[in-house]
């Protein structure tokens, strides 16, 4: 009846994680978000984990990292995406990190249907007008002039650059420190033409006669400097606002972002399907108007980044050499003041618009067309797809005579192009993910990649996507590709009529391998690495080795399902988004990269017959739409009850509260569930193969009616290792979660649990007979000792509908991943 102090709970709890749901640092900023709250993980009672340690694997590679905006020392102040895809890939095969699985239901997509009304006010080529009336109103604008200010934005954005890389390296040159990948990056990029810095001054008179109209007022705050930076960025903030911009902030643009630049149209339609002239004006504008207002958008976010990145800098407050801060009645706020005044002015929509002008700003670059490059194809060339390959982008349109802004000559803007910045690390990116998931014929698709990488202008450019053959439809069964959109003029009035269509049939365009180049849209979003956070990067990656392996897409045909599988040459590639991908990831041999497992067993099972063994659920290749239903764990995700996490999984025990007396007696080890799992050591698991059952009756809710979709089981042989093996058939039901369980730092058999966490022990060979009506709140744990024992315990979670906590032995102890199951609300703890 020993009484616990403070003392012991230190000695016995030192390295045990707490869990919680903490608000948002920036949550005052974004007062449109009612979810304000993420995940955090401490150790209250000290000795937390060394070094970086966490429950989620690093980025394969430096490409990878576009798939997030949660990097602070890159983008430092930028929105940042929900849930945060660097949490996406756990530590375990088949996992996700905690704050992925607790944001995921609250997320970006869940949200993204929001707003269609208030966005059906204005649209098309009428939107001009309705600028012009607001104050800080766009002006007329030429195409010619939105180029050639992009490559001058890009010119100044890399100069500043520069001009902070030479900074750190001066104070780390003692050091011997070098940045040799960046150095490579800068070897493959032409030079630059150098422009001294603009005053705030020059960049008021430049903005507000070409671009914007002047405000008719300015705050009190700026009323001592009316030309100061912050004017133009308020009035730039005021703009963006505007709600006939495209809005980023909902996941539904941010892979049409790269459609409408590069893509052949923005719809998907043909014209027997449309009416005649109604379908022409919609191509016209899809091809030509879409495209142009997006590119105005992203100059005006680019103007808007480069003038806050000048008022955040230290050359802005700082005299470098005296180290004295300048006495500037301009800037009276401190940086902290500044971003929240520019975020509470501009909201979510604002940041994303901030964010993609980063990521153009980083990854564009334009040139312009040089003379040695192929003159334009022929129509012959065209038609036989052996033309050379030519443009990125270009606008072929003449243009009208200028008249404000001035702009260059026609034939010089006609002529520009959209290239990247660090090819070889794009290109790199997509050979290490072919190698990391043994694609087929990935040597040849090595020396395809390479030799069409272009390294300057005048070497090797993409073909546009009209010339690069016949497209082909990327359809999902998730919100990230919607179906096909309309242009500017008819969208904004059609979509909230489409609002169901648009989350069940999704959508997007993909073009076909040919001799001319890289792709359609998607290869080019990837490869120029104009990527926007989110799930986009494993759709694009993998329409990009897709678009780059003709004898693959002939195989599994022009429709692709990246949210389900696909079978080619004997083995079957997953996506983690489909059950069969999570659970399979566990084999062995599987690998995990980007968002894609693979190379898993083909379809179909040999059994025993009466005179001669046959295979059985066998497939054909080609793309694989698996059919799951929901989860059967708690309806209301923990992220809508953020004070129930904390409380459910505190080592002082489930509910504890402020006062309680603690007993020594009433905490015990979790020693018995290793004891009890030791037994399995002796139990064999063999996978004997995937079983596929085609489903006849569909709903309009199973499938989007260009896919068979399929009921998906796996087959096990389960039993002593010397002794008779049983059948096992794990139908694979339910689309459940298995997350990784947060590394804790013990000594010997691991922490104490509180006796009010309840679990029980299974082993393998019981799990087909138990039934979780008999565990009513406590935790089921089981462990597995090889990958066929964690495929079959994953398999068993998805054929019961229950999420799983997997903790890794030696890295959580089985009491921390317990806690975590009850503060996530979770049936299941795997051991592995």
């Amino acid at each position: 009846m020993e009484l616990l102090t403070e003392a012991d709970l230190s000695t016995l709890f030192s390295g045990a994680p707490h869990f919680a749901l903490v608000p948002r640092a920036d949550e005052e900023l974004l007062s449109e978000d009612e979810y304000g709250f993420e995940p955090a993980v401490t150790f209250p009672f000290g000795g937390g984990v060394e070094g970086d340690a966490t429950d989620c694997k690093p980025p394969g590679h430096p490409a990878f990292m576009l798939c997030t905006s949660h990097n602070p020392e890159e983008e430092e102040g930028m929105v940042k995406e929900v849930p945060s895809m660097g949490s996406f890939m756990g530590a375990e095969p088949g996992t996700c990190g905690l704050e992925y699985f607790l944001m995921l239901p609250v997320g970006d997509s869940d949200r993204d249907h929001d707003g269609y009304d208030d966005e059906l006010d204005e649209g098309g080529r009428e939107r001009g007008g309705g600028l012009r009336e607001t104050r800080g109103g766009v002006r007329s604008v030429e195409v010619g002039y939105i180029v050639e200010r992009l490559k001058e934005l890009g010119s100044i954005w890399q100069a500043r650059k520069r001009e902070r890389k030479e900074r750190d390296e001066v104070r780390v040159q003692a050091q011997g420190s070098t940045e040799a990948e960046d150095q490579e990056e800068e070897e493959e990029e032409e030079a630059e033409e150098e422009k001294d810095a603009p005053t705030s001054v020059d960049m008021y008179t430049h903005l507000f006669t070409y671009v914007l109209f002047p405000p008719t007022r300015i705050t009190t705050d700026d009323y001592l400097d009316p030309y100061s930076l912050k004017v133009q960025i308020m009035a730039l903030i005021q703009t963006l606002t505007n709600k006939v911009w495209l809005d980023f902030s909902k996941v539904r643009w941010r892979i049409k972002l790269g459609q409408i630049l590069w893509g052949d149209s923005i719809a998907t339609g043909t014209a027997e399907e449309e009416d005649g002239a109604e379908y022409e004006e919609w191509k016209a504008s899809a091809k030509e108007s879409e495209r142009v207002w997006l590119l105005l958008q992203i100059l005006l976010a680019c103007e808007l980044l480069v003038r806050i990145d000048s008022v955040l800098s230290d050359d802005e407050n700082m005299d470098q050499r005296h180290g004295i801060v300048q006495s500037n009645q301009s800037l009276p706020e401190s940086k902290e003041q500044l971003l929240r005044r520019f975020h509470e002015a501009g909201g979510a929509k604002v940041q994303w618009d901030i964010l993609l002008a980063r990521r153009w700003l980083e990854n564009i670059r334009i040139v312009e067309m040089d003379a040695k490059l192929p003159p334009v194809e022929t129509e012959r060339e065209k038609s036989s797809f052996l033309a050379p390959p030519s443009r990125w982008f270009t606008f072929q349109q003449p243009l009208p005579e200028p008249s404000a802004p001035p702009t260059p000559n026609a034939q010089h803007i006609t002529d520009a192009l959209l290239l990247p910045r660090h090819t070889r690390r794009q290109v790199g990116g997509l050979l290490h993910f072919a190698r990391k998931i043994r694609w087929p014929n990935v040597d040849a698709l090595a020396q395809q990649a390479i030799a069409r990488a272009p390294t300057t202008p005048a070497s090797s450019i993409y073909d546009t996507p009209p010339l690069a053959g016949s497209p082909i439809s990327m359809h999902s069964t998730n919100s990230y590709f919607p179906g096909p959109v309309p242009p500017r003029s008819k969208r904004l009035r059609e979509l909230a009529s489409d609002v169901p269509t648009l989350h069940k049939k999704k959508s997007s365009i993909l073009t076909a391998p040919s001799d001319l180049g890289c792709g359609g849209w998607l290869s080019r979003s990837y490869l120029t690495g104009l990527v926007l956070p989110g799930e986009g990067l494993g759709h694009l990656i993998m329409s990009t080795l897709l678009e780059n392996d003709p004898a693959a897409v002939e195989v599994l045909g022009y429709n692709a399902n990246l949210y389900g599988g696909l079978q080619y040459m004997g083995k079957t590639w997953w996506s983690r988004y489909c059950i069969v991908g999570r659970v399979m990831a566990g084999c062995d041999g599987v690998e995990e990269e980007c968002g894609w497992v693979g190379p898993v067993m083909g379809s179909g099972v040999v059994v025993e017959g009466e005179k001669e063994n046959q295979t059985v659920g066998q497939i054909p290749d080609g793309w694989i739409d698996v059919i799951t239903s929901p989860h059967l764990d708690s309806k209301t995700p923990r992220a809508l009850e953020p004070k129930l996490i904390g409380i459910c999984g505190d080592v002082r025990g489930k509910g504890w509260k402020q006062g309680t007396e603690l007993k020594r007696h009433q905490f015990v080890k979790a020693k018995e569930a290793a004891a009890a799992m030791t037994a399995d050591k002796l139990v064999e698991v063999q996978v004997k193969g995937l079983f596929f059952t085609l489903m006849e009756q569909q709903t309009e809710d199973d499938t989007d009616g260009d896919f068979q979709s399929y009921d998906a089981a796996v087959y096990f042989l389960v039993g002593l290792q010397l002794g008779e093996k049983k059948l096992h058939v794990l139908d694979l039901r339910y689309d459940v979660s298995f997350v990784a369980a947060w590394p804790c730092n013990s000594t010997g058999d691991g922490h104490l649990l509180h006796e009010s966490f309840e679990y029980i022990n299974l082993r393998i060979e019981e799990l087909e007979e138990f039934k979780f009506e008999e565990a009513e709140e406590k935790v089921v744990v089981v462990g597995a000792w090889n990958p066929g024992q964690r495929v079959f315990i994953y398999a068993w979670c998805a054929q019961r509908g229950r999420s799983a906590v997997v903790a890794t032995r030696g890295r959580s102890c089985s009491s921390c991943a317990i806690r975590e199951a009850f503060a996530t609300r979770l049936g299941v703890v795997v051991v592995v």
